[in-house]
């Protein structure tokens, strides 16, 4: 009998030519990413190539004591995937010597990527040049070359399995690991932690830790709300998969979640930028519980599906239960399309004029994250992922209809996946004409990439877990 956890390749040697090729890009694109966040807005100004070779001269490196703790700490957290990526490209090469010749070789050619950035800064006005940018940034590349050597190989035999494998569970698992590890390391950025008590004394009367649950202070109900649902949505899959996957129960599933959530609570007590509050432990438990309630129901089902598989309409399709599927999905669509329209629409204050258009249109650029400079790292990267998130049930409910595919024939299927994400991405365009009117509230077309990701993310994943379930 075949293992389907075990990786199947039908030639092992084209499947890691491949691996090699799609880490060398990952690689590459990193480094033009580095380079590329360092130049928005591309507020271009003329300057001749050697008066920036004076200028690039002049630079010199500043106390940390008179800069932001943040920035020293992004750029260090910025480094640190460029070698990582840039040692795993080579993860075939072994013996010490051509490890080290290697990890010279990479780290070289992060430093390379690093001037280049901050010196192409000098020809945009709005950017300004630094040599502690750099230095933070080899900071990072060292430490990632470090890392590569504690555990780089590990993972990326991990990576090459996960490619390799046609068990989705296994898949699953990695992903869930992955999806943990971000969780984990949003939660300590932006990394300016002190443990100067005086800091902390500061910090709590700043407001920035609150003892008494949903004691913060909000702007509106709506965003009350929106806080509280993308905290409940961060943890429903963690249970989830520790329900269905790992067959813990309801209460262990939903107590790991709390543990987790009280680790990070107490990290997070000692970063500056970072609020401290108990609310985010009940918001945990509250996502955790249902996660883990779902991961046990559909557990269940599983079980009482299993004796009579023969039995089990896997290979039918009934009419009235595919109607009943796409009504009821259809509903669902209803209902998230206005939650997501009443959140990104708020305060509703719809002002219908040409200046306000006028000035809305010339906010609107073509230069993809043009607007997510405007922010911290930590912020920007949290306005990314709720676009994602609040966009992911969409495809959840798209693959909710077609089912893995159980009840219509491919061409069905394909018009049904077809139709929901052209239905999926006119609410996105929805979402941002109506932000066109809204004067507190800015269009931008790089969200709508980030929505349709979410999307389709949801749709893919959900969708493989109903084909996981449908073949095994």
């Amino acid at each position: 009998m075949q293992n389907h956890n075990m990786p199947h390749f039908q030639d092992p040697e084209k499947k890691e030519r491949v691996s090699v090729t799609l880490l060398f890009f990952l690689f590459l694109a990193y480094l033009l990413f580095m380079i590329y966040g360092s130049l928005v807005p591309f507020a271009f100004h003329h300057m001749s190539f050697s008066d920036a070779l004076v200028e690039f001269r002049k630079l010199r490196f500043v106390s940390i004591d008179h800069i932001s703790r943040i920035d020293w700490a992004t750029n260090i957290l910025l480094g640190i995937p460029a070698s990582f990526l840039g040692m795993a490209t080579f993860y075939r090469i072994k013996g010490f010597t051509a490890n080290a010749l290697v990890a010279l070789t990479v780290f070289l050619i992060c430093f390379t990527a690093s001037l280049t950035a901050e010196f192409l800064q000098l020809f945009f006005s709005t950017r300004i040049a630094s040599v502690n940018d750099i230095v933070a940034q080899v900071i990072g590349e060292g430490f990632g070359i470090f890392c590569w050597f504690v555990f780089g190989k590990t993972l990326v035999q991990a990576f090459l399995h996960f490619v390799g494998t046609r068990s989705f569970s296994y898949r699953l698992q990695f992903i869930f690991w992955g999806y943990l590890a971000i969780v984990m390391i949003y939660s300590i950025m932006p990394l300016d932690l002190s443990l100067n008590p005086t800091d902390i004394y500061h910090k709590w009367k700043t407001g920035y830790i609150n003892i008494i649950p949903f004691s913060f202070h909000v702007e509106s109900t709506a965003q009350l709300v929106y806080n509280i649902t993308i905290d409940i949505f961060i943890w429903l899959a963690p249970a989830f998969f520790m329900a269905k996957f790992q067959k813990y129960s309801i209460f262990m599933a939903t107590g790991l979640v709390f543990i987790a959530a009280v680790s990070i609570e107490i990290i997070q007590f000692f970063i500056m930028t970072r609020i401290s509050d108990t609310t985010d432990v009940i918001t945990a438990v509250m996502g955790g519980f249902v996660g883990a309630s779902a991961g046990a129901v559909y557990v269940k089902n599983r079980e009482i599906r299993t004796p009579n598989r023969k039995k089990d309409p896997y290979t039918v399709k009934p009419t009235s239960l595919s109607g009943y599927r796409i009504l009821t999905g259809l509903f669902f669509f209803l209902l998230w399309i206005g939650m997501v329209l009443s959140i990104y629409w708020y305060p509703y204050n719809f002002v219908i004029d040409k200046q306000t258009i006028r000035e809305q249109m010339q906010q609107l650029s073509l230069i993809p994250f043009y607007h997510y400079q405007d922010n911290t790292i930590y912020n920007a990267i949290t306005q990314l992922f709720r676009k994602i998130i609040f966009f992911f049930p969409g495809g959840v409910i798209l693959s909710f209809i077609i089912k893995g595919g159980r009840f219509f024939s491919a061409a069905v299927n394909f018009a049904i996946i077809f139709s929901g994400m052209i239905l999926i991405f006119g609410v996105a365009g929805m979402v941002e004409i109506g932000q066109f009117f809204i004067p507190e509230r800015g269009p931008d077309l790089t969200d709508i990439l980030l929505e349709i990701a979410g999307a389709w993310l949801g749709f893919f994943l959900s969708n493989k877990l109903y084909q996981a379930a449908r073949s095994s």
